[in-house]
């Protein structure tokens, strides 16, 4: 069973040095909540003893990242001393706070993958929760209970253990999380009754308190694990094929008819739909394969046009059902509309650095540029003016979605290619359902460095928002 901590920041901020918040905070406020509303008089019940006790036995959770949260200006805050009666002989006095809060449309998820967990009773004490953070960050959190957990989800943070340390990318992935451990929640209880002395002749006194045990688990999320496999492009007669990058959505096309021929018939109407074609229900749009024509770069002397093209699943699974398209496509040939042959793949098995052009697009870098224009999801002017500060959301928004923003140090963005195999965002064709969307090249700079494949932007399925690692990480 999944058991799901749903939290809403109703005020979109949240003043925690760390976003997403750690499953240790989350803890933390489940048992302020139920200290606020029940405190310890009749209503309060051992079954709120027995269901955090549960709950920090448990192993760290999944924690999926639903909203963008943006880092503000920091500030200093002045606000009461919490002891009262100091207050009161000095009125004047305002104890002063650094704070450096995160904007946005917060919501986080944590899922505890569980047997017979006691849910009503976490219901109880979730719905107690009033703020998470600090004071200000007012919240809203619920639970349900279900049997899905996200396959791979791209804007989640994955508890890392020994055994799957090498399924994730880790350089510059890996966080640590505060996670609660056993024993934590009666340390907890210690410090409160040291603390708070309910006493209306002296309502809050504060004295040294011992510090909380807790541990830090790694995190990270699930890039290194994207499935794929790329083919070189030939010509009937043997030569090596190549095709203008300007068109690269036509290849991509082809590629896609190419795939839904050699599994139709083998594989359900469901998959055929979903996973081939990309006309899926799924709300992320990621469950289904990406056609990424790879223009020719990664050397002074590259011209950027396509001889290799790469189909990856960029959430790392794949149904079974799908397990020998790698085969199929092998030796197959791509059809344009006229139904003219106009190239063959022929599959690249051993994806080493050997293949300068390939290992541009899935090593390691810190510093990666777009070689085709990354789409927007939403336009950026307003009144027939470009919005600058719009364009600069709208990047971020695609960064989130594609699981990434988390890791950007720093970026640039341009009409002008920043690398020298690209063209200007407005020389490439683009389907009817993009071409109204603004585009651009970006450079992106990471906090460390990640292995691609990199994709971003609504049109990564069809190898538009490609990145390379750029030649300024030499």
């Amino acid at each position: 069973m999944i058991l799901e901590f749903t939290v809403r920041f109703l005020n979109g901020e949240y003043h925690g040095e760390e976003w997403p918040p750690s499953p240790a905070r989350l803890f933390q406020a489940l048992v302020a909540g139920a200290r606020y509303r029940y405190r310890r008089g009749d209503s309060w019940s051992t079954s709120f003893d027995e269901a955090l006790r549960w709950l920090e036995r448990q192993k760290p959770p999944i924690i999926v990242i639903q909203s963008v949260m943006t880092r503000g200006k920091g500030y200093t805050a002045f606000r009461p001393a919490n002891n009262l009666e100091e207050e009161l002989e000095n009125e004047n006095q305002k104890q002063s706070q650094k704070m450096h809060p995160w904007y946005g449309s917060g919501i986080v998820k944590y899922l505890y993958e569980s047997t017979d967990p006691p849910y009503e009773t976490l219901r109880m004490l979730a719905r107690s929760v009033i703020s998470m953070g600090h004071g200000t960050d007012i919240v809203a959190v619920d639970v349900t209970l279900g049997t899905n957990a996200p396959a791979h989800d791209r804007v989640a943070q994955y508890p890392l253990t020994p055994a799957s340390g090498g399924v994730y990318n880790a350089a510059g992935n890996v966080r640590s999380r505060q996670v609660p451990v056993q024993g934590w929640y009666d340390r907890l209880e210690s410090n409160f009754k040291v603390w708070y002395k309910y006493d209306e002749a002296e309502p809050n006194v504060a004295t040294a308190t011992i510090p909380p045990s807790y541990a830090g688990h790694d995190y990270a999320p699930v890039r290194g694990r994207s499935l794929y496999w790329v083919y070189a492009l030939g010509t009937q007669d043997g030569r090596r094929f190549s095709y203008p990058p300007e068109a690269l959505v036509n290849i991509s096309a082809w590629l896609r008819h190419a795939a839904a021929e050699a599994v139709r018939g083998k594989v359900s109407e469901e998959v055929l739909k979903g996973w081939i074609l990309g006309h899926s229900s799924n709300n992320s749009g990621d469950e289904r394969l990406s056609y990424i024509p790879l223009p020719s770069v990664g050397s002074e002397h590259s011209d950027g046009r396509i001889r290799r093209i790469m189909v990856a699943s960029l959430t790392g699974s794949m149904p079974e059902a799908l397990e020998g398209l790698p085969d199929l496509l092998d030796r197959a040939y791509l059809y344009d509309l006229n139904r003219i042959a106009r190239a063959r793949l022929l599959r690249i098995s051993n994806l080493t650095e050997e293949d300068q052009v390939i290992s541009a697009f899935v090593s390691k870098s810190h510093i990666w540029d777009s070689v085709t224009p990354l789409i927007l999801h939403g336009h950026d002017f307003r009144n027939g003016k470009e919005k600058p500060k719009r364009t600069h959301r709208l990047l971020i928004e695609a960064m989130h979605q594609s699981g990434f923003e988390e890791f950007v140090d720093s970026f640039e963005y341009s009409k002008l290619p920043f690398n020298g195999w690209s063209r200007n965002v407005n020389e490439y064709s683009l389907p009817e359902h993009l071409s109204k969307w603004p585009r651009y090249h970006i450079r992106l700079r990471f906090k460390g460095e990640l292995a691609g494949p990199l994709l971003i932007g609504i049109g990564r399925h069809y190898g538009l928002g490609l990145f390379a690692r750029s030649p300024s990480s030499s």
